[in-house]
């Protein structure tokens, strides 16, 4: 998959040339979603989707100390069947700011416990936005959105050795940093990407897996 043009296709490898994975992002959005988030992936760049996103730069300047609760024990399961809530698309830094702040404030919210996607990209980009949901979750749980520190195609990595690698090294390092250590992925996983995740993330205790 590849951009509309060869001029787009151009500009972007001149870009991801000077890329390192792990430390560049794509920030904003694509005019085609699959296309644009395998091209950057294929190429060693996740992206943060934060087309609509507002006073980013206002947001960033706020302190970065979190109060993220303790991961609780874990209960003794019975022979049941649990179900499990979770609202998608945490992983677009628009959505945090606005969609989800919206459903947060229901008064029906704290009636089910709810686990919500949400980008641990926030950490630089609105740290004390992500406090705000800490603060306030009550019986909700954060986790991460697709697919840990930004949105990407875990299968397109293993165009270029040691992508992934790198990929869940970074995402690891935000998942320490935000107190969430449980991810969601849109895509195959493959047994590598299950190795990589598995050595290269201590700080995650599950995936979602769609």
């Amino acid at each position: 998959l590849e951009p509309n043009t060869s001029s787009e296709a151009e500009m972007l490898d001149k870009f991801y040339s000077e890329a390192t994975t792990g430390v560049t992002y794509n920030m904003g959005w694509w005019p085609q979603e699959d296309t644009g988030v395998c091209y950057a992936t294929k190429n060693g760049v996740a992206t943060i989707p934060s087309d609509y996103f507002e006073n980013m730069t206002v947001y960033m300047a706020g302190s970065k100390e979190l109060d993220f609760p303790e991961v609780p024990a874990k209960p003794e399961l019975e022979n049941k069947i649990y179900v499990a809530l979770a609202f998608s698309d945490g992983d677009n830094t628009q959505y945090n700011e606005h969609t989800m702040r919206m459903r947060w404030s229901s008064s029906l919210r704290q009636k089910y416990p709810i686990s919500w996607t949400i980008t641990p990209a926030l950490y630089y980009c609105a740290p004390q936005m992500l406090n705000y949901y800490y603060k306030t979750a009550g019986n909700s749980t954060l986790i991460g959105g697709p697919s840990g520190m930004g949105y990407t195609k875990t299968t397109r990595w293993r165009y270029k050795d040691g992508f992934l690698n790198k990929y869940a090294a970074a995402t690891n390092k935000m998942l320490e940093l935000t107190g969430i250590n449980i991810v969601t992925m849109w895509d195959r996983i493959s047994e590598g990407t299950y190795s990589d995740f598995a050595f290269k993330t201590n700080a995650l205790l599950g995936a979602s897996i769609n």
